[in-house]
C-alpha cells in the first residue's frame, strides 16, 4: 500500500462529502481486493497445500491489516470537523435503580412495588 501526505485547504462544507469519499474509495478498495483473496483462499483450500492455503489466509489478513491503517490514516481528516466531544464525561457515575421505586424518570415501570 502506498500512502502519501497532503495539505490542502477545503471549504467547510467539502469536508464532510471528503471523507465520505475517502471511506467509500476505503471500501471499494477492500471489497475488491477480499473477492479477489476470497477466490484464491477458495482454490487453494479445493486445490491447494497447506502452504497454498496458508498464502491465501496470509492475504486476508494484510486485506484487513491494510483497511485498518487506511481508516486510522483519516483520523486527521475526521478531526478537522473540530467536534471533539467526550461521549461520557470522566466524572460520570453508574447510578442503580432502586426497587421500590414505580417509574423511573422517563415514566416507565421499572417492576418495583
Amino acid at each position: 500500500m502506498k500512502n502519501k501526505q497532503i495539505g490542502l485547504v477545503v471549504n467547510n462544507e467539502d469536508v464532510r462529502p471528503l471523507i465520505s469519499q475517502v471511506l467509500s474509495l476505503i471500501i471499494s478498495r477492500e471489497n475488491e481486493s477480499r473477492r479477489i483473496a476470497i477466490e484464491a483462499l477458495d482454490e487453494a483450500c479445493r486445490t491447494g497445500n497447506t502452504q497454498d492455503i496458508m498464502v491465501a489466509m496470509a492475504r486476508m489478513l494484510e486485506i484487513h491489516q491494510q483497511t485498518a491503517q487506511e481508516l486510522q490514516n483519516m483520523a486527521p481528516l475526521v478531526d478537522s470537523l473540530g467536534e471533539k466531544e467526550e461521549l461520557i464525561s470522566p466524572d460520570a457515575q453508574v447510578l442503580k435503580d432502586l426497587p421500590d421505586l414505580e417509574k423511573d424518570s422517563f415514566g416507565v415501570n421499572s417492576g418495583g412495588e
